[in-house]
């Protein structure tokens, strides 16, 4: 499709299949300077920060920017969707411990963090597929719409994702700039306000 669309537009003269080729190369040692450079880290949480930090300084210069913690596309399945913005907001440490939360109440989930810690990888998807299956029988038996009630909790913390970092950009900063402490202040202040 690239070369597709690169053809395309070199017979109109706007770019060539080279220019295309070289801004990917460049992308690709811009955004692993770990790989490409001197960077040394080998803390995955701090190359996923700069790696946000250099896609946001790619933004920079244009009027919107983009933020660190952007809500996945509403297109995704809700699943699919919560998972990716929570992995994101947990870059931050600012995903809510949802699971911790459920093991708190009464019910099937309750020993579900200590079981699935001890499990391997097969058993845990298969206690975690049992789990998520009982939701879903759960909300079916409530009348609610499983897939509608997901992708509305995740638009709401999207929603709270965004407030944060509006918040940061009126003073100038992004999350990247932020102590973790002075962020989880901020976070907890939007939380409450949105959960009112």
């Amino acid at each position: 499709q690239v070369v597709f669309l690169a053809r395309i537009f070199e017979e109109r003269g706007a770019f060539s299949f080279e220019d295309v080729a070289g801004a990917i190369a460049d992308k690709l040692v811009r955004r692993h300077p770990h790989v490409f450079a001197d960077l040394q880290e080998d803390d995955p949480e701090a190359l996923h920060k700069n790696w946000d930090r250099i896609k946001a300084g790619e933004k920079s210069d244009r009027p919107q920017t983009t933020p660190l913690i952007s809500a996945p596309p509403k297109t995704l399945p809700a699943l699919q969707r919560a998972q990716k913005l929570l992995t994101k907001m947990d870059r931050y440490r600012l995903a809510p411990d949802i699971a911790g939360k459920a093991a708190s109440t009464d019910g099937p989930l309750a020993q579900a963090p200590d079981t699935l810690s001890r499990a391997t990888n097969a058993e845990a998807e298969n206690k975690l597929g049992q789990m998520l299956l009982a939701t879903v029988d759960l909300a079916r038996r409530r009348g609610v719409d499983a897939e509608g009630a997901l992708r509305r909790s995740t638009d709401r913390l999207a929603h709270k994702t965004s407030r944060l970092e509006e918040a940061l950009r009126q003073t100038g900063r992004s999350l990247a700039d932020v102590p973790e402490e002075e962020l989880r202040e901020l976070w907890f202040r939007i939380r409450e306000d949105e959960d009112r």
